[in-house]
């Protein structure tokens, strides 16, 4: 072994309580939104959610994993321009979206101000987000096991291009997204309300009221939250 001995331990111990913080937030997220839409128990949803993913990612391996991942995927996307159309009819247009996301300092892409402190700014963006991507697609287990699954170093280096590619929609749809929501409660704030009780109730409430006429739209969202929860369970499971 390159580094020894106890470097694989401590590298496999930090991945391992890693996974298990990040795979136990990710199943959280549609958990809240199953008990908002349906009144269904936490609990009982946290199970069924880890229940299902164990059992096919161990009976069908890398190979199920993949395939599902790839419908997942679709119907994540169907979920983000479904809700994108919704809400921006709802706004206005595009136009009026970027007008009131732009005076809430919501898009700020000119923003070069070296002060750590600053949440979002052009450093932070490109260093932090380099860093923290480069990271999960340079040593993390559950992305080079799939690069080592490829026959050959060019079917890897096609495969990370096509990935790329598609991550980079999905991030973009859902920023949109969150733009989008932004701007349709720019003066009547849900949370400070008494609507909601927690920010992490934000996109489920939105999703219900802006399709709330609209019997099946609130089921693909649903569909849409579990499809990214699935896709990341199953492939840290997988790991």
């Amino acid at each position: 072994m390159r580094f020894g001995r106890g470097m694989q331990l401590l590298g496999s111990f930090q991945f391992l309580v890693a996974t298990l913080l990040y795979t136990g937030i990710v199943i959280y997220a549609p958990a809240l939104i199953l008990n908002q839409a349906t009144g269904l128990n936490m609990w009982v949803s946290l199970f069924s959610t880890g229940i299902i993913c164990t059992l096919y990612t161990t009976l069908g391996g890398m190979r199920a994993v993949i395939w599902t991942d790839v419908f997942q995927v679709m119907v994540m996307l169907l979920g983000f321009v479904t809700i994108y159309i919704r809400g921006t009819i709802l706004v206005g247009g595009p136009a009026q979206v970027l007008e009131i996301a732009n005076n809430g300092s919501r898009i700020n892409f000119d923003d070069f101000d070296v002060d750590p402190r600053k949440r979002y700014t052009f450093w932070s963006l490109t260093v932090g987000g380099a860093m923290v991507w480069l990271s999960m697609y340079g040593v993390n287990q559950a992305q080079v096991q799939r690069y080592i699954s490829c026959r050959t170093e060019r079917d890897a280096q096609l495969a990370l291009f096509v990935n790329q590619v598609g991550l980079c929609f999905i991030v973009s749809s859902a920023a949109t997204c969150g733009i989008v929501m932004f701007a349709y409660y720019y003066n009547c704030d849900p949370l400070k309300s008494g609507k909601i009780s927690a920010p992490d109730l934000y996109m489920p409430y939105f999703v219900l009221e802006i399709f709330k006429n609209l019997p099946g739209f609130p089921g693909l969202f649903l569909a849409c939250a579990y499809s990214g929860t699935l896709s990341t369970a199953s492939t840290s499971i997988n790991a």
